[in-house]
């Protein structure tokens, strides 16, 4: 009896130990697997980076951020020199027309999916990349957000760094991006105010505010102001979004009527086209069109004919 009892204590015991032991190794078998794949992101093989890109992406693992981010840089400034190379990337049309980079199994672009994965954790280092990360590679990047789609989500922070960096970012094709995953009209608003401030977006702020209608009349003052400025396409935006943006007559006209001796000719044919939309509200402003009708190209003048017309009709 009592050998039975000292078996059956001794099977309790080892069978207890099993399931420690189990349950032990399957709480270390991911960090096991993680510390694995930490150490693939340095080989020398592209296709076993690659599988190891795709699964700390997968996991979400924080601990790959500093490898995914080198990883993602240096492919970019890479991928930027050879022109695309084989894949016919393009990287003269990316920066021409802002093409978008899509998912297509390419390390670096792999690598900034499995950024997105981990969320705000790549962010600080993302922004510490602003002294380490080429020029070329900050195309790239935000290249590839408007390809990852809800995915460069998390990225949002970043792309609004490139904004404010300068004209020599691709400061048009962040603000795009951050406009796709703003899907609330007041948050797009709050950008386009923002790049309105700067010079390099303004013109490009503008045409997007002309677009969104009379949901933007927050930045109307803003956008008027811009019809003074030095550059005649930013002052062209202007006054091509005013009356779209839903201002009054006595504020749309002052403005109009003053950009009609504009010495820029397409800042004066964008404010004839909107004196003309505006009918016969705009007839106050008839003699200044008469009068800008003197001395200008034909294409001109009859554009102020047709919109006299409508004033009048």
């Amino acid at each position: 009896m009592r050998d039975w009892k000292r078996k059956t204590v001794v099977c309790s015991t080892a069978v207890v130990a099993l399931a420690v032991l189990a349950a032990g190794a399957a709480a270390l078998w991911p960090l096991a697997m993680e510390q694995w794949w930490l150490w693939r992101l340095d080989s020398r093989d592209p296709d076993a980076c690659l599988r190891a890109v795709q699964e700390l992406g997968a996991s979400r693992s924080r601990r790959a951020v500093p490898g995914l981010v080198r990883i993602a840089g240096d492919g970019l400034q890479r991928r930027a020199s050879s022109g695309g190379g084989a894949s016919g990337w393009g990287w003269g049309l990316l920066r021409d027309a802002g093409g978008p980079l899509r998912r297509d199994g390419s390390l670096e672009v792999e690598a900034l999916w499995a950024l997105s994965q981990v969320g705000d954790a790549a962010v600080p280092l993302l922004i510490e990349a602003f002294g380490s990360w080429s020029l070329e590679s900050w195309w790239g990047f935000v290249a590839a957000m408007s390809g990852l789609g809800e995915d460069a989500r998390p990225f949002v922070p970043v792309l609004e760094e490139v904004v404010r960096r300068g004209r020599s970012f691709p400061q048009g094709a962040a603000l795009r991006a951050l406009l796709s995953l703003e899907k609330d009209v007041e948050g797009r608003v709050r950008l386009l105010l923002s790049a309105l401030r700067q010079e390099s977006l303004a013109s490009e702020a503008a045409t997007y505010l002309r677009n969104a209608g009379p949901g933007a009349r927050a930045a109307l003052p803003l956008v008027t102001a811009r019809a003074k400025h030095p550059e005649p396409s930013v002052r062209a935006g202007a006054v091509g979004a005013i009356l779209r943006m839903g201002a009054r007559p006595e504020e749309a006209l002052p403005v109009l009527t003053e950009a009609l001796d504009d010495p820029a000719r397409e800042v004066r044919e964008q404010a004839i086209e909107q004196l003309g939309d505006m009918g016969p509200a705009a007839s106050a402003a008839a003699p200044a069109l008469e009068r800008a009708m003197r001395g200008r190209a034909p294409a001109e003048v009859h554009l102020a004919a047709r919109a006299l017309k409508r004033i009048r009709s």
